[in-house]
């Protein structure tokens, strides 16, 4: 029979036709090449009765022949789930089943076993338990997910839209044959052409899901119970409701009572972006908690940013709406959050101070989302000194929020400023407005764009690598060199072969061999600690990259371990942990390392080689052929 190790070799080999060895297989799933070449004969056993073979080849390693596909691809159905697929799938179940649903059906529509459905549903009732819904069982009928039905939207939409796990099955009783999530989106984009409203195109994914959710729930006779108090609610923003709303109840046959159609306001409301020019509308008491954020920067980070007007308004004007969607428990997702805390390392580690003391101030909890949209803000201030004048004028279209144009903005000033004269930013409705009224050179875009225009346009990802670059077709100014990134890795603070059997086992470990190098703070380790609870730094594959919450050290340095095992940080198995902590007197450094070891890092096969290879003059060849 075969186990989760051998249906992850599998996908590997079917992945790589060409080959793999076991070393590369070894590497990829965190196991010795030992476990794997004993797995391969038993694998082959199996493989056998589902016509398939895994081929021994000189020079290459391990090939998957495939003789008989049909019969290949039956093999992914005796798959074990893992705990996370068995919990999406309950959720599935329990969301799109009417009224209640028997234990034993689950067992049965899951293919799991009823000690598996018993962890599961365990597992499900703490997710339930943040949104104050539990699981109801009932004698004789079974169970389901009970709790105000403003909180049960908020699961749904947090928990399962979100995963896209509803598009496929959701309204499928309404017309087989029509696509309603894209009638929803043509009512929305259509009311706001109508009213001269504009959202970020994520914001408006947000807002058209949750319509799609409230259709869904009043179609089967669940509505709301809501009163939205003492909301500000422009003309435009109460006409544009309206409007949404009557083409909505036109189009499915449905009625928004009052409480839905507050619900709507809600929605709508929670997602408003105040424009930079109304930052008069900005409260004091914000201003005051913007003042003190940055003051605590410069004190405990060692970043001045008092000084940035352009920072101070940009904060006050997200912590507007952020304040209105914490008051109303409303989930603001960012899609790209990944990206930016590996991008962003510096301004994420600012932005969780920052939003530690909003939480502080407002007795809210914080999600990582929109801790990511402070680390834009601050990702912006860290770049915006690199400004510089150039020769082109330049429309960049950003879908993805204020935060995410304005570092673009700085981006391009940073990288591509002996080509830039001007810049303008706009979202996907303003293009054709922009190019009417503005003298345009270039369009630079992250989103599709489906204009007809004699203008150039670039499409290019949020994050700008080195092959986006050469087709912007600029060349990277990079002040740093090499030999100024060496210079903090130093010999004894590169320590090998390191037995761990846990995250904390490993830190402990390098905390000791780092106090015998250099003199540390009483309170480094707790620092170090205190900043992965916020969140955890095994940000790349085999990779963690541990730091404390604030600058303590008198010394910049960076201490690099290879680890004779890897081990469980948070989200995957870690080979090699770099602590890093930056000087309480110049942290300005703060501003290229962790480029640096990501850019190492990035490479391919550079982490393979550093642990085949765990030697500091390995290392130090590594980092000298970024050169």
């Amino acid at each position: 029979m075969l186990n989760k190790i051998d249906y992850q070799i599998l996908e590997l080999l079917a992945k790589n036709k060409e080959g793999m060895s076991s070393k590369s297989i070894s590497f990829s799933l965190s196991k010795s090449s030992k476990t794997i070449q004993n797995r391969i004969p038993l694998l082959n056993d199996e493989l056998k009765s589902y016509g398939a073979t895994i081929l021994v080849k000189k020079g290459i390693g391990y090939e998957l022949k495939i003789d008989d596909e049909d019969l290949f691809n039956m093999i992914w159905q005796h798959e074990e789930a893992s705990e996370d697929d068995v919990i999406d799938k309950l959720i599935q179940e329990l969301i799109k089943t009417d009224g209640y649903i028997k234990a034993d059906d689950l067992v049965a529509s899951l293919y799991i076993s009823k000690s598996t459905l018993t962890k599961a549903l365990n597992q499900l009732r703490g997710i339930l338990a943040n949104y104050n819904l539990e699981i109801e069982v009932k004698p004789h009928y079974g169970l389901r997910i009970h709790g105000n039905e403003f909180d049960y939207r908020r699961f749904i939409s947090s928990n399962y839209v979100q995963k896209c796990l509803v598009k496929e099955s959701m309204f499928k009783s309404i017309d087989e044959d029509n696509d309603v999530y894209e009638k929803i989106r043509n009512i929305v984009n259509n009311a706001f052409i109508t009213c001269n409203y504009s959202l970020p195109e994520y914001l408006t994914d947000g807002l058209i899901r949750h319509l799609y959710i409230s259709i869904k729930r009043i179609m089967k006779g669940n509505t709301i119970d809501f009163s939205l108090e003492s909301a500000h609610c422009s003309q435009n923003e109460d006409k544009l409701m309206d409007l949404i709303i009557q083409q909505l109840e036109a189009e499915f046959s449905i009625q928004f009572n009052d409480s839905e159609q507050e619900y709507v306001l809600l929605q709508l409301l929670s997602k408003q972006e105040i424009d930079q020019k109304d930052s008069s509308q900005v409260p004091e008491e914000i201003n005051e908690l913007v003042e003190k954020i940055l003051i605590y920067l410069r004190d405990t980070m060692n970043f001045n940013f008092l000084n940035d007007f352009n920072l101070r308004i940009m904060l006050g004007l997200h912590l507007v709406p952020l304040k209105f969607r914490l008051e109303h428990g409303i989930v603001l997702k960012n899609p790209i959050i990944e990206e930016v805390r590996l991008q962003c390392i510096s301004g994420y580690d600012l932005a969780i101070v920052a939003t530690h003391m909003i939480e502080e101030a407002w007795g809210y909890s914080i999600s990582e989302s929109e801790i990511s949209y402070f680390a834009l803000h601050f990702d912006v201030a860290l770049k915006k000194e690199k400004q510089l004048i150039s020769k082109k004028k330049v429309l960049v279209v950003c879908g993805s929020g204020r935060a995410s144009s304005q570092l673009i903005y700085y981006n391009f000033q940073q990288y591509f400023s002996q080509f830039i004269e001007t810049i303008d930013i706009c979202d996907v409705n303003r293009v054709e407005a922009m190019l009417e009224s503005h003298p345009i050179d270039y369009i630079f875009t992250t989103v599709p764009l489906k204009i007809k225009t004699s203008v150039p346009i670039f499409e290019f990802s949020f994050f700008l690598n080195e092959d986006s670059i050469q087709k912007i077709k600029s060349v990277l100014t990079n002040e740093i060199q090499i030999k100024d990134i060496v210079q903090f890795f130093k010999p004894e603070l590169f320590f090998t072969n390191v037995e761990a059997a846990n995250k904390d086992e490993a830190l402990a470990a390098i905390f000791k061999r780092v106090r015998e190098n250099i003199e540390l703070p009483d309170e480094f380790e707790e620092l170090v600690l205190e900043r992965e609870k916020f969140s955890s730094t095994d940000l790349l594959p085999h990779v963690a990259l541990p730091h404390p919450n604030k600058t303590c050290t008198e010394s910049t340095f960076i201490s690099v371990t290879m680890l004779k095992k890897p081990i469980e940080w948070n989200k995957q198995k870690v080979w090699i942990i770099f602590l890093i902590s930056m000087s309480k007197t110049s942290s300005e450094k703060y501003k290229f390392l962790y480029e640096w070891i990501i850019k190492l890092l990035s490479k391919n096969n550079t982490v393979q080689r550093l642990i085949d290879n765990a030697n500091y003059e390995t290392f130090v060849e590594e980092l000298m052929r970024l050169n």
